[in-house]
């Protein structure tokens, strides 16, 4: 008797098989990471009376939940604003969390001793030349002056009640000198400051080679752009320098790299919030690879301030630096790309 195979059965059961064996499980993918979390913490004032009130506001991204820790505490929502009373001096945190990680942010508010407050961006005429003035001063009286021609007066002020004094260092741009050959001076300023408001002055100055240059008086108008905070996340970009068509970066992390295509100068520096409530920024940075006239700048560091102008569009990032060592400023108004 014959057997026969059936093959037509044999055939698709060879086929499960191999289709079986070449079956490959799915690879497991990894899974992108999530976005860390950001939040910002202001405060409406820097200084307030013993019982006095300031308001805290603040914003986060990426977070599920804030909490607050210091001077206030408790679950607060992701976003919002909140006034509290100040009776010592006092430290405010907010952490918030989500998928993730955890962020944190931190805010300062002291008692005031009773004197007047000098810090803010303050716009004005110099009364020596009759351009244009912008001044940054941070709450601790640290200040720079930047007027239109390039020209900075910088140095720091005190205040007693309402009465301000200051010394200060005064210098012209590089290639530019005083009818003395000077370029660079000292001089005093007094008078009167109203908290956010007004800053009246007297200054006096002298050149390095001894010659008094009359100022005179000036008044200065408190703009509450200065309210408008301050974040690396929010100065982090490119910029031009329109004096020599150069690229400023600034990174997320505040580090700062440009290069001028004219004066061959490699500028390497930082930007540091001094608090995060107030338009100023800490700003230094190093020279190297200057050529020409400005070879002078080789290894030296400047070191100033410096706020966003968002009276324009494009915002536009002013900066006043100074190198004591080499008697040179950098004054810039610089538009975001």
């Amino acid at each position: 008797m014959t057997t026969k195979r059936n093959i037509a059965l044999a055939a698709p059961i060879a086929l499960m098989c191999l289709g079986s064996a070449a079956y490959a499980a799915p690879v497991a993918q990894k899974s992108k990471p999530k976005p860390a979390p950001t939040v910002t913490l202001g405060a409406s004032a820097s200084q307030v009376a013993a019982g006095g009130t300031v308001t805290l506001n603040w914003s986060s991204s990426n977070s599920t939940s804030c909490r607050a820790s210091g001077g206030w505490t408790g679950p607060k929502k992701t976003g919002g604003r909140e006034t509290v009373t100040v009776s010592a001096d006092s430290s405010y945190s907010l952490s918030c969390s989500g998928l993730g990680g955890t962020a944190m942010a931190t805010v300062q508010v002291s008692i005031s001793n009773g004197n007047a407050i000098a810090g803010g961006i303050w716009r004005g005429t110099d009364p020596s030349t009759g351009g244009k003035l912008i001044g940054i001063v941070t709450e601790t009286g640290n200040f720079a002056f930047l007027r239109d021609d390039g020209s900075q007066y910088y140095g720091t002020f005190h205040t007693v009640g309402n009465d301000l004094a200051g010394t200060y260092l005064g210098a012209l741009p590089v290639g530019s000198t005083y009818p003395d050959g000077s370029n660079y001076g000292t001089g005093t300023v007094s008078g009167t400051v109203v908290s956010r408001k007004t800053i009246s002055a007297n200054m006096s100055f002298t050149t390095a080679a001894g010659t008094a240059v009359p100022i005179g008086s000036a008044t200065f108008a408190y703009d509450k752009m200065y309210n408008n905070g301050s974040s690396l996340a929010d100065i982090s970009g490119n910029y031009t320098n329109t004096a020599d068509k150069s690229i400023i970066n600034i990174n997320k992390d505040g580090t700062i790299f440009s290069q001028s295509p004219s004066t061959g100068c490699v500028v390497n520096g930082l930007v540091k919030i001094i608090s995060a409530t107030y338009n100023a920024y800490d700003i230094s940075y190093s020279f190297s690879s200057c050529t020409g006239q400005y070879a002078f700048l080789n290894g030296t560091t400047a070191v100033g301030l410096g706020m966003m102008d968002r009276t324009t569009e494009p915002r536009v990032l002013r900066v006043g630096v100074q190198n004591d060592a080499a008697h040179y400023v950098m004054t810039g108004a610089y538009p975001r790309k």
